[in-house]
């Protein structure tokens, strides 16, 4: 007698779980995804229909969202995602199926840099690809939240203080408790930088044969020798990592000063955050008109700042009023689990008082001002 065929209901489809009659339709997930919808009212139910009927995941709202938290954010063009560090994925009105809600190329791209988003999907003609996109987004927000805290930070063109600007942030980290690691780039303001290749910053014991910065406890830093993109620190010791990219545009953080090669970067960078260095031909406001929303933090040019880096005495003789620009940088203090403290994150409880938080150390720096 035949072997009868399995059950679809029993049988697993590619890179999905059994799925055992619990309601999880074949070709599913096989778990029901926490996602959160940020779409407008066209958007929202055709997406909502798809994800729990089709790929049996469960949408959470605000009333839901506290006791199941969602492990990706859908987002339309249009949305303000929460800054929970949740990965975020655009969806895209695709134009051919309705022409009225799709928006044009450029808004588009404004909207994914906006919202710093980890991917995008076209919808619907992409929506067989949501599930694997989803769960490479949101592996990736595992592998980041496993790893130390990642701030790229590139320049418009070179010369404008880029690896400065890096060395002050990291800097302010440590300052707040963190064990901080700064990777410079060429001719840096800083002494005893070790000189590494990028391989180096996978090392597991790379925190412990580094030595702190003159004047900065748990601040260390490596010169790179390789061009970006570079792997960041695998190290657990490592907090926090402030990455020099040089003349590069694709970052977190874009540094620039008030020219036309500032306007033109914005044009296409990923930056969320503008950090702006003296004064130039193009206005502060005519840069935050490019900047299309984006958070641009002005710093004036000093002498101190410049004395600061012929001696090689950076971060540690940076003046309070000039590293207080860049204090939003770190962001709110949020405790990591396992975590001392670092850019966004509560410090320990090491090194008490006003070395343990940096807005209390750069307020201390400007009463000695």
């Amino acid at each position: 007698m035949p072997t009868p065929a399995p059950s679809p209901a029993t049988t697993p489809t590619s890179g999905d779980a059994v799925v055992d009659g619990t309601g999880v339709r074949p070709g599913g997930t096989g778990s029901a995804r926490p996602v959160a919808l940020h779409l407008d009212p066209a958007l929202h139910e055709p997406v909502r229909r798809w994800v729990e009927g089709v790929l049996g995941w469960q949408v959470v709202d605000r009333q839901t969202g506290g006791l199941v938290p969602p492990t990706v954010h859908l987002l339309g063009p249009d949305a303000r995602p929460p800054g929970d560090g949740v990965p975020r994925v655009l969806l895209l009105p695709d134009a051919g199926a309705d022409p009225g809600v799709a928006p044009d190329p450029a808004t588009a791209a404004r909207a994914a840099v906006r919202m710093q988003v980890d991917a995008v999907v076209v919808w619907p003609a992409e929506r067989d690809r949501l599930t694997a996109i989803v769960g490479d987004v949101a592996q990736a927000g595992r592998d980041r939240v496993q790893g130390p805290h990642l701030l790229r930070i590139g320049g418009a063109a070179g010369g404008v203080g880029t690896t400065t600007v890096v060395l002050a942030v990291a800097g302010l980290a440590a300052w707040r408790g963190a064990r901080t690691l700064a990777t410079i780039r060429g001719d840096a303001p800083v002494t005893d930088a070790t000189v590494v290749p990028a391989a180096a910053l996978g090392s597991g014991d790379l925190w412990d044969r580094l030595s702190d910065v003159p004047g900065v406890s748990r601040l260390r830093t490596v010169r790179l020798v390789d061009p970006p993109p570079v792997a960041p620190p695998r190290d657990p010791s490592i907090e926090v990592a402030v990455l020099d990219h040089g003349v590069d545009v694709d970052t977190e953080v874009l540094v620039c000063r008030p020219d036309a090669a500032a306007a033109s970067a914005l044009e296409i960078t990923t930056a969320a955050v503008v950090v702006v260095v003296g004064h130039g031909p193009v206005t502060l406001r005519e840069l935050r008109q490019v900047a299309g929303g984006r958070q641009v933090l002005p710093l004036a040019c000093s002498s101190r700042v410049a004395r600061a880096g012929l001696r090689r005495h950076v971060p540690a003789g940076l003046p309070g009023a000039w590293l207080r620009g860049l204090l939003p940088l770190l962001g709110p203090r949020q405790r990591r689990p396992g975590s001392g403290g670092g850019v966004g994150q509560a410090g320990g409880t090491r090194d008490a008082g006003a070395a343990d938080d940096a807005s209390g150390r750069v307020a201390s720096r400007e009463r000695q001002d």
